[in-house]
């Protein structure tokens, strides 16, 4: 009986092999993709909760931007005073506005047309924005235009590096505001110099830098 040579063992053994590796390829791949379908899903159902917790949360912002407009008195959980600011918002860090109340204009960039001393155009950018997450850090001039939001330009008065707030004022109209950071947010309200608060008296720069430096203590302590 002729038996078979040698070699052709081994190329049985070399198929076998071959087979063998080709087999776990497949079964490593499809283990792979398996894993990063687990794993896209479970950061699918994370980012989906995180969104789902961020709009239920997002409902409660209207009160803390009403809590810096009027004056609440936690022990009868009541107003005290109304009307101590005009408006208010509660801003991200990204941009985003998380609530805001009274007459906020909001806020937007765009470019202002700068006269000289020559009476020469220059065109600079203004980014709102930005211009209170400087102000809110003590820059006196965020951009060469100045300070300015809501379509109005204000002018530095003060910086509270405790609480990490800035008071402006503001010509046209008359009045002014405060800018505050917390951890994660910004806030901001403004005050008009012939709005009439609930007291009779008429809104002023100091309680308006109260409330805004109030609010925002909270909410740092709340950790926002």
């Amino acid at each position: 009986m002729r038996t078979l040579p040698l070699y052709f063992f081994y190329v049985i053994i070399l198929i076998i092999i071959v087979i063998i590796d080709n087999l776990i390829k497949i079964l490593v791949s499809l283990f792979l993709r398996l894993t990063v379908k687990l794993i896209l899903i479970e950061l699918n159902i994370i980012v989906f909760e995180r969104y789902k917790l961020r709009k239920e949360s997002m409902s409660g912002w209207e009160d803390y931007v009403n809590q810096i407009i009027n004056k609440m008195n936690y022990d009868t959980n009541e107003y005290d005073v109304t009307n101590m600011c005009a408006s208010a918002a509660i801003y991200g860090f990204d941009g985003t506005l998380w609530a805001s109340a009274g007459d906020w204009k909001g806020v937007s960039s765009y470019e202002f047309d700068l006269e000289d001393m020559t009476g020469n155009i220059q065109k600079v950018p203004v980014d709102e924005f930005q211009c209170l997450m400087k102000a809110a850090d003590g820059d006196r001039k965020p951009t060469e235009a100045g300070i300015r939001f809501g379509g109005n330009k204000y002018m530095f008065i003060t910086h509270n590096a405790e609480a990490k707030s800035t008071q402006m004022s503001r010509s046209n109209p008359s009045g002014g505001a405060t800018v505050a950071k917390t951890n994660t947010a910004i806030i901001v309200a403004t005050w008009n110099k012939t709005d009439v608060m609930s007291n009779k008296l008429t809104q002023s720069g100091g309680d308006t830098a109260g409330q805004v430096e109030g609010m925002a203590a909270y909410l740092a302590e709340q950790g926002y």
